[in-house]
């Protein structure tokens, strides 16, 4: 059995996991603001003309309201690619479908190239092949596919939702075409910003949770914290990477750390990676339980416990 510690390709989740997913995904933005300059930009002016306000009551006329309505049903038909009644919910079916083929995809793309890696690495480290089957894995996808489409649909939700409110108020405000487009803008560039968020969280999640399954399937339950080693890293991750990459200390999968200690999430429980936008790893130890003792003191982790302090029949094992 080799003895060399984990490879460096595996001290970091590889950077292209999140902008491939993104590029599949970007579809979900690049529409919506297709759709806002075909329908809504061109029609600005005529939306914010004053003849539609009653200055006096601070309200507008139905045909504001309805012209606006019927605009945003238009934009949603098109959209989501299915025609439905005005005044209805929009079907969204056809297009979540859609939204679940290119997660699906991708989380099957981020497998691939974790259990190429995976093997890569306890094959540098001590030498033998892990298992070659995940029996979990289908169900793990499955269930990171469904969750990735309920918050990429929370997207254009709330965007369309937005623009319209903003229409609709700044007609009462009498807001000038420039300051409402800077508002639309801003809930377009906001859309961005969370498309690109939710793919890298998610990829970094699930790379995470599969290093987690597979040293667990082959029988390793423990690991050292290694953070990103930058200024973004937080205060509590760089505290669980000192205990293990100064101290020595070993945290364990399925008794995950205390990896938040200050405000409302304070005293969540987590394995490297499994926080928000988390660029941690785990450096897997290939060492048997009996060789671990709780660190009841240091944020849940273990300590390994010297040779010549285990039992006659541990220290026999290891000879």
């Amino acid at each position: 059995m080799n003895n060399r510690k984990s490879s460096q390709s595996w001290k970091k989740v590889p950077a292209t996991l999140d902008s491939n997913y993104l590029r599949r995904l970007k579809p979900v933005t690049d529409n919506l603001r297709k759709e806002y300059k075909r329908l809504i930009e061109p029609e600005l002016d005529n939306l914010l003309d004053t003849q539609y306000i009653d200055l006096d009551s601070k309200s507008f006329d139905d045909s504001v309201e309805e012209k606006v309505n019927k605009i945003f049903h238009e934009f949603q038909v098109n959209y989501y690619g299915v025609a439905y009644p005005l005044n209805s919910d929009p079907k969204t079916l056809a297009w979540r479908n859609k939204v679940e083929k290119q997660a699906l995809i991708d989380g099957k793309s981020v497998a691939r190239i974790h259990k190429r890696r995976f093997d890569q690495n306890v094959n540098f480290v001590i030498g033998v092949d892990p298992l070659k089957n995940d029996p979990w894995l289908s169900s793990v996808l499955r269930d990171w596919t469904a969750k990735n489409v309920g918050l990429i649909k929370g997207i254009p939700d709330f965007a369309i939702s937005t623009m319209q409110s903003q229409i609709m108020e700044s007609v009462i405000r009498g807001d000038s075409r420039k300051v409402l487009q800077g508002y639309l803008s801003q809930t377009l560039n906001d859309s961005d910003s969370r498309l690109k968020l939710i793919a890298r969280d998610q990829t970094n999640k699930l790379y995470a949770s599969l290093t987690k399954l597979r040293s667990q399937s082959n029988g390793w339950d423990f690991y050292q914290w290694l953070d990103s080693n930058d200024v973004r890293v937080r205060k509590d991750h760089v505290v669980l990477n000192d205990l293990s990459q100064k101290q020595g200390f070993f945290f364990r999968f399925s008794d995950p750390p205390i990896m938040v200690t200050t405000g409302k999430r304070a005293g969540t429980k987590g394995n490297a990676g499994d926080d928000i936008q988390d660029r941690c790893v785990s450096i897997i130890s290939f060492l048997p339980e009996w060789r671990f003792k709780k660190n009841n003191d240091f944020r849940g982790s273990y300590k390994l416990i010297p040779i010549e302090d285990l039992p006659p029949q541990d220290q026999k094992r290891i000879a």
